[in-house]
C-alpha cells in the first residue's frame, strides 16, 4: 500500500491496482499457491486510503471523522446536548482506532453505519431546547 502510494501520491493508484498488488504479494508469499480468497484491501484504513485516493482521499477520509467529532466537541458543553455528544465523540473515535487494523470506509455497510450513526447522534444533541442562560 505504502508503496502505491509513493507512485502517485496525490490521487492514489486506485481499487484494482490494489488489489492486484495484494494478490501478487499473497502469491509471492504462499510460493505460487493461489489463496481461495485473496486479499483486496489493506486492512488499514489509513494505508488502503493512501494507496487507492492518495493523500485527496486521507484528507476526506480524516474531515469525514473530524468534522462530526469537532461538531460533538462543542456541543457536549451545552447540558441538554451533554450525553449525545460525548456518544457522538466516543463513536467517532472508537471508528478512527478501528480503522487502524479493518478498513471502515471502503463497505458500504460500515460506512452507512458511520453515517446513520452519526446523524442519529447530531439529530439527537440539537433537538434538546437549549439550556436557560443565567441572566
Amino acid at each position: 500500500a505504502l508503496d502505491m502510494f509513493r507512485r502517485n501520491q496525490l490521487l492514489g493508484g486506485g481499487r484494482e491496482a490494489l488489489r492486484e498488488r495484494l494478490l501478487e504479494a499473497s502469491l509471492q508469499v504462499r510460493q505460487g499457491i493461489p489463496l481461495d480468497d485473496a486479499p483486496n484491501d489493506a486492512h488499514n484504513e489509513y494505508f488502503d486510503v493512501l494507496a487507492t485516493r492518495g493523500t485527496t482521499g486521507l484528507a476526506l477520509t480524516l474531515s469525514a471523522l473530524l468534522v462530526p467529532f469537532a461538531v460533538f466537541f462543542r456541543l457536549r458543553k451545552d447540558p441538554g446536548a451533554r450525553a449525545p455528544a460525548k456518544t457522538g465523540m466516543l463513536f467517532i473515535f472508537a471508528f478512527a482506532v478501528a480503522g487502524l487494523t479493518d478498513v471502515q470506509f471502503a463497505v458500504n455497510m460500515k460506512r452507512m453505519l458511520y453515517l446513520f450513526t452519526v446523524m442519529l447522534l447530531l439529530a439527537s444533541a440539537t433537538a434538546w431546547p437549549p439550556a436557560p442562560t443565567a441572566k
